[in-house]
């Protein structure tokens, strides 16, 4: 059961990944409802998107406070995502700058984000050590994760365009560690996926024909 709430035209009707990523939790409106679908979106608000659709939302409430970084430390406008920096840098989801900063407020591109959800769902190893951009953007690609988004790597993502390449992502089955050592290896791990990690059971061929309230 969703209690849902955001700000949107009487006469618009809101794409189906939009409604899907509000009721999943993972999309939230700002202070005035606004969901800015049409704005770039920061390093500090993807990592969130990512970290809520791993079931991990909890998890981040409880590491809230102090970060290895001080730009982010001495930020008001960051307090807010200590939690996510904190476990998606412990997760190996995103990294700081070599300059020991985390840049929270600066825009994420495609690449970028792309890169960010390949590490979530462990398939990092098969692009570390690639040229970047190409690299992230075709493994990105081969996992349709750019269907229906007009993706340039070096250009900040739009909301509405990071909230549909999630939607791409939900059903991906991510990757596992099979070997280790000399015989390190990666397999699919058949039914682990961003949905099942939120504990959300995905129905075909059922039509809803009430909502219990």
């Amino acid at each position: 059961t969703f209690n849902v709430g955001f700000v949107a035209a009487a006469e618009e009707d809101l794409p189906s990944h939009v409604t899907r990523a509000i009721a999943l939790g993972y999309l939230k409106g700002f202070e005035d409802g606004d969901l800015k679908l049409d704005q770039p979106i920061t390093r500090a608000q993807a990592l969130a998107f990512i970290i809520r659709i791993s079931g991990l939302d909890s998890s981040a409430e409880l590491m809230k406070g102090q970060t290895q970084f001080a730009d982010v430390n001495n930020d008001p406008s960051l307090q807010w995502a200590t939690g996510y920096i904190n476990l998606g840098v412990g997760q190996g989801i995103v990294n700081g700058y070599p300059d020991g900063t985390f840049k929270g407020n600066n825009n994420v591109t495609y690449a970028e984000m792309a890169k960010m959800l390949l590490y979530a769902m462990n398939y990092g190893v098969t692009v570390e050590g690639g040229q970047w951009p190409a690299a992230v953007m075709g493994k990105a690609d081969d996992l349709k994760l750019f269907d229906k988004v007009n993706a340039v790597p070096n250009v900040p993502a739009l909301r509405g365009d990071v909230v549909k390449m999630i939607d791409n992502s939900l059903t991906v089955n991510h990757l596992k560690q099979t070997g280790y050592g000399d015989f390190k290896q990666y397999e699919e791990d058949e039914g682990t996926t961003f949905l099942s990690k939120m504990k959300v059971t995905e129905l075909e061929d059922v039509r809803v024909t009430d909502i219990a309230r």
